[in-house]
């Protein structure tokens, strides 16, 4: 086990961190542009087909309680392996599913897989950084995430045009593959020596004692639940409403809703570092609230798009609000984390993420069926409007002003 103070250099945080997340977001960026529309050719309803991206949710969200016991009882890396694995094991099987059904628990396989990954990832970074750096970490570790996601769209809409929709899960089990291999030989433990004693002795049920109770149900919790449900029902959505909307009303092919989703995941890069350094100089709340407004902007231009320059233009928008919160609600809740619990902590919040993910396509797609398109990208931008009070108005700011100058990728000495 690691003791939580180990140096954490730049070229581990490249090779553990950064590398492995960009292979497996590669995979499902290859994925994404097609899912939905891969799910229409079995004949199903437009809400129907929006399940596959809400299967993923799914399985976040029940393994997000198991996996977080697991990290604090067991350590983290063995919950990124078994993560990685799954992946590689999911998308052979999407690749070969015969019916909507047996797609639709492959896809939960995914969510199950990417709720480990991400989890025991988050959790290594709140054991080894400091708070005053933790931002501009976290939004390196997305920016690495996103890099394959940025990528992946465009190739996995030509691959998709080249081969048929099933070669791209061949493509992500296959790149699923790679990170597993870089994780099981340069990842190391970073669970403190003294989590597994504490764990023994610890009261309540499944690890939530009194301190647990008194942080989930605070005011900030509470709220930066609420907000990161509605980030998440915004990806969500994104997914579904992109293709949905370029394939039936712009006519686009899949190489263009791979461009667009592409390209917002561009721009999604380009600030998320910008971003990152505003969280850990001004606050995490000066990133946060400007990404909601942007976002819920872009997401209000979506439906007045009328041809492919329009479209490429309002998804810079929507990459730039992204962008400005990536790694926000995460910061936050590294932050705030018991730093007794802090896989238990994460993953109840991630919990909230998993229920956004799951919310947001199967919300998407019944508007749809039961109004319009239109009315579904209204709906999901008066949600950020929302969100972008509650995290101004009810959720603390938790920089640590005094948290030591350090270099960047300095341990976190508080353990």
């Amino acid at each position: 086990m690691g003791n939580g103070n180990d140096s954490v250099s730049l070229k581990y945080l490249i090779l553990s961190f950064y590398l492995p997340s960009f292979f497996l977001s590669l995979g499902m960026g290859i994925v994404n542009p097609i899912l939905p529309l891969f799910a229409r050719t079995f004949d199903v309803t437009f809400s129907v087909a929006a399940l596959v991206v809400t299967a993923t949710g799914v399985g976040r969200l029940l393994i997000a309680i198991p996996s977080g016991i697991a990290m604090d009882r067991i350590g983290r890396r063995p919950i990124i392996l078994i993560g990685a694995a799954l992946a590689v094991v999911s998308g052979l099987l999407s690749g070969l599913t015969q019916n909507f059904l047996q797609l639709l628990f492959y896809r939960v396989l995914t969510g199950l897989s990417m709720g480990m990954w991400i989890g025991a990832r988050q959790t290594m970074i709140a054991d080894s950084v400091r708070s005053s750096i933790r931002g501009k970490v976290m939004s390196t570790f997305m920016i690495s995430s996103t890099l394959g996601l940025a990528a992946g769209p465009a190739m996995g809409g030509f691959i998709a045009e080249l081969l048929g929709f099933r070669a791209p899960f061949f493509i992500y089990a296959l790149v699923s593959a790679i990170s597993l291999m870089l994780s099981l030989f340069l990842i190391r433990e970073t669970m403190p020596e003294r989590s597994a004693s504490q764990d023994r002795s610890r009261k309540g049920i499944l690890g939530f004692d009194g301190d647990m109770t008194k942080a989930l149900l605070s005011i900030s919790f509470i709220s930066l639940a609420f907000v990161t449900t509605v980030s998440h029902i915004r990806m969500g959505a994104y997914q579904v409403l992109i293709p949905f909307f370029g394939n039936y009303s712009l006519n686009f092919g899949l190489v263009e809703i791979g461009l667009l989703l592409s390209i917002l995941a561009i721009f999604l890069i380009l600030i998320a570092t910008p971003a990152g350094m505003i969280m850990d100089r001004y606050g995490r709340k000066k990133a946060l609230v400007p990404s909601m407004i942007v976002s819920a902007l872009g997401i209000f231009m979506f439906p007045f798009v009328i041809d492919l320059p329009q479209a490429i233009l309002v998804s810079v928008v929507m990459g730039i609000g992204v962008g400005l919160g990536a790694g926000a609600v995460a910061t936050i809740a590294a932050d705030m984390a018991p730093k007794r619990s802090r896989g238990l902590y994460m993953s109840v919040w991630r919990m909230m993420g998993a229920a956004g993910g799951l919310i947001g396509p199967v919300m998407a797609g019944a508007i749809i069926d039961l109004y319009t398109m239109e009315m579904a990208f209204f709906a999901v931008a008066i949600l950020l409007v929302i969100a972008a009070v509650v995290s101004q108005v009810f959720m603390k700011e938790t920089l640590q002003k005094g948290d030591g100058k350090g270099g960047m990728f300095d341990p976190l000495n508080e353990n």
